[in-house]
């Protein structure tokens, strides 16, 4: 028997063909283990997305256009990475019939969930079923619909956790899923709009700027014609330019048709049950109270009291000129500001009125008074804003930091809309939830928008301009999560008799209405000409309307325009 010698090196080849054959085997493993072998096809090169409340997805060569709620973000083939169990699960369920990769959308914000859109060219001009088909994966569940147009089939495939998700796709009180809206919206068409020179043409800037010329501009337009986020900001540019002009019914009337319009393109049925429960039950709902003075004695033990605002309705910024001074009286000495602009703080504090750069909703008149009465009481303007993509921890964090730095400080912090949601079931919370949550802050909120359309009558307080209500007070306030809630009561304006021939001193021919009347303060005008903010402003659609105003030429001066300017003005050349 022959025996191998003792520290012999044991030998062998392996043909050179064999090692090639290991090595790209290997290569292979290891590229489909750390990339994705899932490319995005030739025409989602086209893909124009913009995002504002809602995602638009176009594409021209596909003549395709949709609307999605805007938490999406979207995929190509740079930045789509999926996990392995997307590989190994998802992939191999949806890519079938040769169909190519359009897109990829997730949602950026718990709960998560993901659809995707592929296409593929049509053959002899057979399109494939579109009934809706439902697959289960264990916890997953998948949803696909094909939809086609003259040139391509495409399928929709609709995905998500079952288990955290299904509360968010799934409306409890029609059972219709999110994925049906997504799908209702879809239209097919030859001609893809220029987004961004929709935008250029028609600015939310405009609504400040020139808000006559915004409402007519947008009154030429067929909404029905336009992908739905350019509707729904044209109904937001039109809301906002009313509200600039101090014409709380037209704001309040569009914005109420806004809301419908866009959830009847959404194929969304609305609950209004909500919303009239104070209007048409009001004395059911609400009981007797002393709220008010409850509110006050709250926020005597809170480092902030924070209230918010809808940027379209002036009542609220009224609202809380009307409560400043008992704010003050009770500690309170700085006002957070989220419509601050930044740059504008520090002088902003100097002078004590606001001009056109502090922000963009500081140069409507009521809100302008607001700051302007919070600066005579005595209170310090800070910001906070944050524009990163996590806003309200950002938002937080600045306040947080401020009170920490400022230990023996008070704030009112006056905020846009949900900001002030204290919901504990938020996944992600929102700011005023995590000053309490995460930097234990005793905090008091005053929500104004939540009954915002709601009124009062007969009821305790009529010769006040609102009501303050604690959550408790409700019977159905399973959905309240904010400490106190104002109920607006009617606030009609009684008519005056100045009429504009009293500020111009002379007639204003009748073709050159509609008009808006400015009137400013003598010595903001003279020191801040073009950037000065008017304190009242009164939109005038003929010369037979009348309106109250407590007008003294060596106080004040006026200026008139029309949607072609300025037509009359008492500036004495401070154009």
């Amino acid at each position: 028997m022959y025996d191998k010698p003792k520290n012999a090196i044991m030998t062998f080849a392996i043909p050179n063909r064999k090692i090639s054959t290991v090595i790209l085997f290997l290569c292979l493993l290891i590229f489909y283990s750390c990339s994705s072998n899932y490319k995005f096809g030739a025409l989602a090169k086209q893909n124009k997305i913009y995002q504002t409340m809602m995602s638009n997805f176009a594409n021209d060569s596909a003549a395709i256009h949709f609307e999605s709620l805007g938490d999406y973000y979207y995929y190509n083939n740079k930045n789509f990475r999926p996990t392995k169990e997307f590989n190994r699960k998802l992939i191999p369920r949806i890519k079938k019939n040769n169909y190519e990769f359009l897109t990829i959308a997730e949602t950026w914000t718990a709960p998560y969930y993901m659809f995707c859109i592929q296409y593929k060219k049509n053959e002899n001009n057979i399109f494939l079923d579109t009934s809706l088909r439902i697959s289960k994966i264990k916890n997953f569940e998948i949803l696909n619909r094909n939809i086609s147009n003259e040139k391509f089939t495409f399928l929709f495939s609709f995905f998500h956790d079952k288990e955290y998700a299904l509360d968010f796709w799934e409306h409890a009180s029609d059972h219709r899923i999110e994925f049906d809206d997504i799908i209702h919206s879809i239209s097919f068409t030859k001609k893809i709009y220029n987004i961004d020179s929709f935008y250029q043409n028609i600015p939310f800037s405009l609504a400040k700027e020139d808000p006559l010329r915004a409402i007519q501009s947008i009154n030429k337009i067929n909404l029905d014609s336009l992908p739905l986020d350019m509707a729904d900001m044209c109904m937001q540019i039109k809301t906002t330019a009313w509200a600039f002009m101090d014409e709380l019914d037209s704001a309040t009337s569009n914005e109420t048709y806004r809301f419908k319009y866009t959830n009847n393109r959404m194929g969304i049925e609305l609950n209004q049950m909500e919303m009239d429960s104070v209007k048409n039950s009001a004395k059911e709902l609400i009981n007797d109270n002393n709220a008010e003075h409850q509110f006050y004695q709250d926020a005597k033990n809170a480092r902030a009291v924070i209230i918010n605002e809808s940027h379209n309705d002036w009542r609220h910024r009224q609202n809380v000129s009307l409560m400043i001074d008992s704010l003050h009286d009770i500690g309170f000495e700085y006002l957070a500001m989220e419509a601050l602009n930044d740059g504008d703080i520090k002088k902003l504090n100097r002078r004590k009125y606001p001009i056109q750069t502090t922000g963009f909703y500081t140069s409507e008149p009521y809100f302008a008074n607001l700051i302007r009465k919070a600066a005579a009481k005595g209170f310090t303007f800070i910001g906070y804003e944050d524009n990163s993509d996590r806003r309200e921890e950002g938002q937080a964090k600045n306040i947080h930091d401020f009170l920490k730095k400022n230990p023996n400080r008070k704030l009112v912090v006056y905020c846009g809309w949900d900001h002030i949601s204290q919901d504990t079931n938020e996944v992600e919370p929102n700011m005023a939830r995590l000053l309490e949550k995460k930097y234990n802050i005793p905090i008091v909120t005053l929500n104004q928008t939540k009954f915002m359309n709601a009124t009062i009558q007969n009821i305790n307080k009529i010769n006040q301009p609102y009501l303050i209500l604690q959550s408790n007070q409700f019977k159905n306030n399973s959905e309240l999560y904010n400490d106190y809630y104002l109920i607006n009561f009617d606030r009609n304006v009684e008519k005056g008799n100045l009429k504009l021939f009293d500020l111009t001193g002379q007639i204003i021919p009748p073709e050159k209405f509609p008009v808006v009347v400015k009137i400013y303060n003598l010595s903001e005008l003279t020191r801040h000409k073009k950037d000065a903010v008017p304190i009242f402003t009164k939109f005038l659609n003929s010369s037979e309307e009348n309106f109250n105003f407590n007008f003294d030429k060596r106080i004040y001066k006026v200026g008139v325009e029309n949607i072609g300017g300025l037509i009359w003005d008492d500036f004495e050349g401070m154009k």
